[in-house]
């Protein structure tokens, strides 16, 4: 039996329109039929903004140490090759790896600076969503982590 159901309140399931379940608040009271061990105190926000904006945060710092993801489109493949580099020395050898270190150091990864082609993979990759919107999901979300890394290390 759900909480909602126990607490005679009807709630519309949050999960598929919000994963973070934000601002959600449980009012531990009305839920007598389960322990005081696993609930917040009275009135208290579970979730909320601190959690998806922790969340958000992580999967940031996951993008910047992602590998070169897998795709199936072959002109996405050689968007992401070109963004990619193999046994690299700097980070996942990503651009964005590259432009990071670019400014933690103040020194060009071999000599070339990688900002424009940060951006240029931005632009490519944006164009490439716009063109296939029915391509694989995995492509899209791949280029769409892509992008957001590249923003990312860009401080866009």
């Amino acid at each position: 039996m759900t909480a909602s159901k126990l607490a005679g309140v009807r709630v519309k399931n949050p999960w598929p329109s919000n994963p973070c379940f934000c601002a959600a608040v449980i009012r531990a009271s009305r839920l007598t039929a389960f322990s005081t061990h696993y609930l917040p105190a009275s009135s208290t926000v579970v979730g909320g903004a601190y959690n998806c904006a922790a969340f958000e945060d992580y999967k940031t710092i996951l993008r910047a140490k992602m590998a070169e993801p897998y795709v199936v489109d072959p002109n996405l493949k050689r968007l992401v090759n070109f963004n990619y580099r193999p046994n690299a020395s700097i980070g996942s050898g990503s651009t964005a790896a590259a432009i990071r270190h670019e400014l933690l150091t103040g020194e060009k990864v071999f000599a070339k600076s990688h900002f424009q082609k940060g951006k240029d993979i931005v632009t490519s990759l944006e164009k490439w969503l716009k063109n296939n919107p029915t391509a694989r999901s995995g492509d899209r979300a791949a280029a769409e982590n892509i992008i957001k890394d590249l923003h990312n290390a860009l401080g866009e």
